[in-house]
C-alpha cells in the first residue's frame, strides 16, 4: 500500500513538474522571445490594441479585406479633413468591423444614404485597391470606421481620445451593443506574439485559468478551430443551391444553434434577469462611468455625438429566443428584455445625448425580412446591416445642425423629429 502511495505521489510530482515546464515555455514563446513583425495585431498604449495595418486581399470567406494605417478595417482617411465634407465617426466593436462585406457595413449604408450614392465598386467587387473607396464630392458625408471585435466601452473611450478626435469629425456614432458591452468588460486582452489573447473573464474560476499561459494558448488553438469550423459552415450556406433552386419567399425560421452559440447565449441570461445580480449591478456602474468619460471628452472638444443602441439577437428573434431558452432549460419570464434598453436611455437623458434605439425596429421588422442576424454568430447579416444603416440615416439627419446638404435638396432649417429618438 506504501509503495502504491509512493508511485502515486510520484506521477502527480511528474506531472506538476511537467505542466510547470509546459508553463514556462509558453510564457517565453509568448512573452519573452522576440515578438514577430507580421501578427495580425499590434499592442497599443491607449488603445489596448488594433489590427496590423494590411494592404487589401481576401478575407476567409472570400471578400476583399484591408486594414488601414490607423489599424482599423476601412480605407486610409485623409489626415486633414476635406473642405466641404462632413465626417462621421462610427466608434464600436466587431459590428462596426463588420461580419459582411464592407459595402453592405450598415455605416456604410447610412453614408450611401447620406450622400444618395451607388456602393463603391472597391468594395463591392474586391478589385484590390488599397483605397476601395472614390473621391468624395464635396458637400457630402465621408464615414470613418473605427471597431474592432473585442472592443468595449474602455476601448471606445480610448479610440476617441488616441486616434478619433484627430480625425475632426463633425459627429461621432458610439454603438454600443447590450450582447456583451457591459458584461465584457470584465475580460481583458493582451497582444502576444501578434495574436489576440483573454487574459481575465466573468468567470472565477476562468479567470484562473487565464492568467495560465498555457492555458491562454490551448484556449487560443480552440478558438481558431472553432473558428474555422464556423467559417466552412457559412461557406456552405452560402454557396447551397443554384440561382433557380434559391427560393425567393423570406426565411421565417433561423438555422438550429450551435452548442457553442448556445454556451454564449448561456452565459448573457443573467444579464438580462429581471433581477440582475450584483456583480451585472458593478459592470453596469462601470460601463457608465466610461460613457461619462466619453461624453466630457466630446462635449470639451465641442464635437457632437450619438449613442446607437445594437440589439442582441436573443431580444430580437422570438424563434432564436424560444430554442435557446428550451434547450438552456431557462423561464422567460425570469426575464427583461427591455432593461438594457431602458437603462441606457435613462442614461442618456440625464446626459442629454440624442440616442437610436435599434430593438424596437428590429423586434417589428423581423417577420417581414426574416432573420437579420447570421446564424448563430451574434452578428447582423446584409439584411441587419441594411436595415439598421437606412435606420441611422433617418437618425442623423433629425439631429438639429447636422443635417447634410444634398444636390436638389431645399434650403430648409426645420430639424426633422425622429420618433424613438431620445433628445
Amino acid at each position: 500500500m506504501r509503495e502504491v502511495a509512493g508511485n502515486a505521489l510520484r506521477v502527480l510530482l511528474g506531472v506538476a513538474l511537467g505542466l510547470a515546464l509546459a508553463e514556462l515555455g509558453a510564457r517565453a514563446w509568448l512573452e519573452w522571445l522576440p515578438q514577430p513583425e507580421n501578427g495580425t495585431y499590434l499592442r497599443d498604449a491607449r488603445i489596448g490594441y488594433r489590427l496590423r495595418p494590411q494592404p487589401a486581399r481576401g478575407d476567409t470567406v472570400g471578400n476583399p479585406y484591408y486594414v488601414n494605417a490607423l489599424g482599423f478595417r476601412d480605407h486610409d482617411h485623409a489626415i486633414s479633413k476635406p473642405v466641404g465634407i462632413r465626417r462621421v465617426l462610427g466608434i464600436g466593436d466587431s459590428f462596426v468591423a463588420g461580419e459582411v462585406r464592407l459595402g453592405d457595413n450598415f455605416l456604410r449604408v447610412a453614408e450611401r444614404s447620406w450622400n444618395k450614392a451607388s456602393p463603391p465598386p472597391a468594395e463591392r467587387n474586391g478589385n484590390g485597391t488599397a483605397s476601395g473607396r472614390l473621391t468624395s464630392p464635396p458637400d457630402s458625408v465621408e464615414v470613418i470606421l473605427m471597431g474592432l471585435g473585442g472592443y468595449g466601452p474602455q476601448q471606445y473611450l480610448g479610440t476617441l481620445r488616441s486616434v478619433g478626435l484627430a480625425s475632426d469629425p463633425d459627429l461621432v456614432l458610439l454603438c454600443f451593443y447590450t450582447g456583451n458591452d457591459v458584461t465584457g468588460i470584465s475580460t481583458r486582452h493582451e497582444v502576444r506574439r501578434g495574436e489576440l489573447y483573454s487574459t481575465s473573464s466573468s468567470s472565477r474560476r476562468l479567470d484562473i485559468l487565464r492568467r495560465s499561459h498555457l492555458f491562454a494558448w490551448l484556449e487560443k488553438r480552440l478558438f481558431f478551430r472553432l473558428r474555422r469550423e464556423r467559417v466552412r459552415d457559412r461557406r456552405a450556406t452560402e454557396t447551397a443551391g443554384t440561382p433557380a433552386e434559391m427560393s425567393t419567399e423570406v426565411p421565417t425560421t433561423p438555422a438550429p444553434l450551435t452548442r457553442l452559440y448556445l454556451e454564449v447565449l448561456r452565459n448573457r441570461l443573467h444579464f438580462y434577469a429581471a433581477s440582475p445580480p450584483v456583480p451585472i449591478e458593478r459592470l453596469w456602474t462601470e460601463a457608465e462611468g466610461y460613457l461619462d468619460a466619453f461624453n466630457r471628452t466630446c462635449r470639451e472638444s465641442a464635437v457632437p455625438w450619438a449613442l446607437v443602441i445594437i440589439p442582441d439577437e436573443f431580444q430580437v428573434d422570438p424563434a432564436v429566443r424560444e430554442e435557446a431558452i428550451r434547450r438552456l432549460g431557462a423561464r422567460e419570464d425570469d426575464l427583461d428584455l427591455d432593461a438594457p434598453s431602458r437603462r441606457l436611455a435613462r442614461w442618456a437623458s440625464d446626459a442629454q445625448i440624442p440616442i437610436l434605439d435599434l430593438l424596437p425596429l428590429f423586434r417589428e421588422e423581423r417577420a417581414r425580412l426574416g432573420p437579420l442576424y447570421i446564424p448563430s454568430d451574434t452578428h447582423w447579416n446584409e439584411a441587419g446591416n441594411h436595415l439598421a444603416g437606412e435606420a441611422l440615416a433617418r437618425f442623423a439627419d433629425s439631429l438639429p445642425g447636422w443635417r447634410p446638404r444634398r444636390a436638389g435638396d431645399p434650403v430648409t432649417h426645420e430639424a426633422d423629429r425622429m420618433e424613438g429618438a431620445t433628445p
